[in-house]
């Protein structure tokens, strides 16, 4: 079982929270491009932690996801919505992924009894209930391996310890991984089959990243 002190309160940041996302295009013709996330948060009236992503280089009044998190110590009740409504969920498990969804803001069990657990992800259409269900599990990381791989960045401070979190789905293929700071309150590095996604310090250098960033087409559905 996991140290108390490992991991006590993730996914709520006491602080802004930057993040910078790549993106793999289909077309292997086109180039990678990127997007930097500004994640603000806020505590509602009634003990929820709302979380609230906003793309940096863009100017938007709604943030374009939105995710109210049960205040009970472990993760449970999650109420997740997109600008304009185009998608609603409401989980009771603290399991939530959305790997086909731009903004990296996903909810995973950090904190498990056992190295390896079962999740169910329950979504409706068309009037049935569709159940999927995913194996999370971890590992230790050292800095070495994480170096090499690219999931650290050289801005922001060396962590002391590491741990890979990933999700499989019922026909084994890997649909997303975290990788998580010992202590930590946010992760380091995402990725999805699309999506690779960093933490990035206040330092960071945004009008680089300009070069790169592409707007963002609130005409699509997501």
């Amino acid at each position: 079982m996991l140290s108390s002190r490992v991991y006590a309160l993730p996914y709520r940041p006491d602080t802004e929270t930057r993040i910078l996302s790549t993106y793999r295009s289909s077309n292997e013709n086109l180039p990678v491009y990127s997007h930097i996330w500004k994640l603000e948060r806020e505590v509602s009236p009634d003990g929820k932690y709302i979380l609230k992503f906003y793309p940096e280089l863009q100017r938007s009044s709604e943030p374009i996801c939105l995710l109210k998190i049960a205040q009970d110590g472990i993760i449970k009740d999650i109420e997740y919505t997109t600008e304009g409504g185009n998608r609603e969920r409401t989980v009771n498990n603290g399991f939530l992924i959305v790997p086909d969804f731009p903004v990296p803001c996903n909810i995973i069990p950090v904190v498990q009894k056992d190295a390896a657990e079962v999740y169910e992800d329950r979504t409706r259409a068309g009037g049935r209930i569709f159940v999927h269900r995913y194996s999370v599990s971890y590992r230790e990381v050292d800095l070495q391996e994480a170096g090499s791989n690219g999931w650290l960045r050289e801005d922001l401070h060396e962590p002391v310890g590491l741990r890979m979190i990933t999700v499989i789905d019922d026909n084994g293929h890997e649909v997303l991984r975290q990788l998580w700071p010992l202590d930590g309150t946010w992760w380091i590095y995402e990725e999805t089959a699309m999506r690779r996604s960093w933490r990035i310090s206040e330092s960071y250098n945004v009008e680089l990243e300009k070069l790169r960033c592409r707007p963002i087409n609130r005409a699509t559905s997501w």
